[in-house]
């Protein structure tokens, strides 16, 4: 089976972005399988990240299939995506 393991062309600088704002980030992106391409955590709570190159890139079948078992991971397609997922994480009290 096939698995997708390239990098959008956003993924460093919203990696980066999240890193800025204060998350630990760790890079999966080139295991495949489905796995988000980010692991993001803050404050002892990991979030999963997939980062997709347009709000319409699909998803590949693997991905699918990883967010059924896991259920589904943030999607951020920009910086500002990231900001707003930092934002929506803080109006709960997880920062």
């Amino acid at each position: 089976m096939d698995y997708a393991k390239k990098r959008d062309s956003n993924h460093e600088q919203i990696a980066t972005e999240l890193r800025q704002l204060g998350f630990a980030v760790y890079d999966c992106a080139s295991f495949g399988h489905g796995l988000p391409d980010l692991l993001v955590m803050a404050r002892g709570i990991i979030y999963l990240v997939e980062v997709k190159a347009t709000a319409r890139s699909p998803f590949t079948a693997a991905e699918k299939k990883f967010h059924l078992v896991f259920g589904d991971a943030e999607n951020l397609v920009t910086v500002t995506s990231a900001e707003e997922f930092v934002s929506r994480i803080a109006s709960h009290g997880y920062l």
